[in-house]
This record gives structure tokens, sequence and C-alpha cells, in this order.
């Protein structure tokens, strides 16, 4: 049986809180039934936290295997600086550029953006798209 078609793209705050058990059983619903996905920025930031070479090829390796893939554009970009734009006019100016460049993703690809940190709810009143905190103990 093939991979279902993403339904969350899971950003590294909510991967970072993987040990929290309602995160961790969350993702791992979410992963059994094929609908997780990652990106490019995603990806860089967890995978750069390993120094062992051994290590690095075998996590990057399972996590190939266990989530989609969401490739990034040049569009991406664009969209990330505009929102980031709309949010410095309201003041809002601390959200981290890897988050806008997440949700420009995810909303492009109509995905939900699956999260642990408030920088989301921010984005999602500019942007309008689908955001959800990976705290819930629902599986979405």
């Amino acid at each position: 049986m093939g991979m279902l078609v993403a339904r969350f793209l899971v950003d590294t705050s909510a991967w970072a809180r993987y040990a929290d058990p309602t995160v961790g059983v969350r993702l791992n619903d979410l992963m059994a039934v094929g609908v997780l996905a990652s990106c490019g920025v995603v990806e860089l930031h967890l995978l750069s936290a390993i120094r062992d070479k051994g290590t690095y090829a075998t996590v990057a390796a399972l996590r190939k295997a266990s989530v989609g893939w969401l490739e990034m554009s040049e569009e991406d970009m664009r969209r990330a600086l505009e929102v980031q734009a709309l949010l410095v006019e309201r003041g809002e100016a601390s959200v981290p550029w890897a988050a806008l460049l997440v949700a420009a993703v995810a909303e492009r690809c109509e995905v939900t953006v699956l999260h642990c940190t408030a920088a989301f709810d921010l984005i999602v009143k500019i942007t309008g798209q689908t955001a959800d905190w990976a705290t819930r103990k629902d599986i979405g």
C-alpha cells in the first residue's frame, strides 16, 4: 500500500516535543496512516543537531521512509516575505523566518501545519490557512 496524500506539514516545534506523550502519540498515529509530511527547512533544522555521520544517515533515512516530502519553491519564499511584511505592519515582527517558510509551503500545498508554537497562530490570522497545535489529543 502506497503513501496516502499528506494532510499535515509537521513543523520543527512539534517534532522537538515528540517526547511529550500527547504530541508523540498524535505524531505516531498520524504517521501510521501516512498523512504527515516534511519540507527542506524542517529537515535542515532537525538534522542540523546531529553530528555523528552514522546517526545522521540513519535518522535521515528513517525520516525519509516515514514522512512525505513537500517541495519548496521560490514562490514560497516570496509568500513568506509577503506575510512577514503584513505581520510587521501589524506590529508582530517576532515570527521566525523558518515558521514563515513552513507556513508558505503548507499554504501552497493546502495542508495543515502541525506545530507547537504561537508563531503559527499569528501567521494564520494573515493567511487564513489551517494550522493545529500538536498538543491536541485527537489525531485530526
